[in-house]
């Protein structure tokens, strides 16, 4: 059993909890956008879910151990290489050196469950950190390996869902973008800059979700646990 502190309006916030990987196991969902219409009048309040594994299933596994330590005042520095091996075998490597800071959890959220390093968050939220630095997979693709470490680090159901929801609508997002760079090749026997396709992700600005938005979604999943892969056209009312 896990017990969620569920504090006040809309200023509450999901802590650290750190990536995890992805794969192309999580094609984007046909679903159109459904806005959930929620009466603000529904209860905020302290509740206690069951962890609610279901028998056999699979969530992947932790590889290495986690050692950090603290640069700054936020920072923390990786000091051996860790990882996370998703269910369907993709590694999420977290190699040694790596900074994390708990940054790709949006902060609103951060109050909601404690600190970035609090926690059975911790080691995903360490995984999704170091993904959406190096942006090697798609933004969809990260935020659903974050589920999926959340859950393998012990999360309960609603709380990772509820989680998911925040680092999907209000998390780190970027795209391939192609630009033209100078490459040295030989032509005719002689050294010549030419230009080249590159490829290469770049940021896409995200607002950052309304205390409205997070009181609904708050009461949504204190009260429902919807299919996982519903949850990217789950939109709540933002005022």
């Amino acid at each position: 059993m896990n017990e969620i502190r569920w504090l006040s309006i809309g200023l509450l916030a999901i802590v650290g909890t750190m990536g995890c990987a992805t794969s192309a196991a999580y094609p984007p969902s046909p679903r159109p956008p459904q806005v959930v219409p929620i009466s603000p009048a529904l209860p905020v309040m302290p509740a206690t879910y069951p962890t609610d594994v279901p028998p056999g299933k699979d969530w992947g596994h932790f590889r290495g151990e986690l050692r950090l330590e603290l640069v700054g005042v936020r920072d923390a520095r990786l000091i051996v290489d860790f990882g996370y091996i998703d269910p369907y075998g993709k590694d999420w490597s977290a190699p040694q050196g790596s900074l994390v800071n708990g940054a790709s959890i949006p902060q609103a959220f951060w109050s909601f469950l404690g600190g970035p390093w609090d926690g059975a968050y911790r080691e995903a939220s360490v995984v999704h950190d170091v993904a959406c630095v190096t942006m090697q997979n798609s933004w969809q693709d990260t935020h659903r390996m974050y589920y999926d470490a959340c859950r393998c680090g012990g999360v309960d159901e609603r709380t990772a869902k509820l989680m998911y929801w925040a680092v999907y609508h209000f998390g780190p997002r970027w795209e391939p973008r192609t630009g033209m760079v100078k490459e040295l090749r030989v032509v005719d026997g002689n050294p010549t800059a030419v230009d080249v396709a590159s490829v290469s992700p770049q940021r896409i600005a995200v607002a950052a979700p309304t205390a409205i938005q997070m009181q609904h979604a708050i009461a949504y999943f204190q009260q429902q646990s919807p299919d996982v892969d519903a949850i990217p056209t789950l939109l709540f009312p933002s005022h």
